[in-house]
């Protein structure tokens, strides 16, 4: 019992360095999205029903949390149908949600 008491009390300043880490990972990618996906999203979101959008830093935040927890596909698509005919929409939605995808789960693992 003593040695798993030591083993957790010496986990424990990794596993804070790491969620450090996580948060500042997290805090960029929403920089990032909220920077390059803020034009693709309808006009009237709230008919939409679109959570998963990078319009404003709160809703940003929590799409890329979505997005670092693995659900991109909702995210993605509401990006998509906003993204309409644009030539470059559709391929700055992927590449920026799958770089967000891609990156948190190296981070994780």
């Amino acid at each position: 019992m003593r040695s798993l008491v030591t083993a957790m009390s010496n986990a424990l300043p990794v596993i804070a360095n790491m969620s450090v880490i996580s948060l500042i990972f997290l805090l960029i990618m929403a920089l990032i999205g909220m920077r390059g996906l803020k034009n693709y999203y309808p006009i009237s979101i709230e008919e939409d029903g679109g959570r998963w959008r990078f319009d404003d830093y709160p809703h940003s935040l929590s799409t890329a949390y979505t997005i670092f927890s693995g659900e991109f596909i909702e995210p993605l698509y509401t990006c998509f149908d906003g993204a309409g005919d644009a030539l470059i929409g559709k391929p700055m939605c992927l590449i920026t949600i799958l770089f967000i995808f891609l990156l948190g789960n190296l981070m994780v693992s």
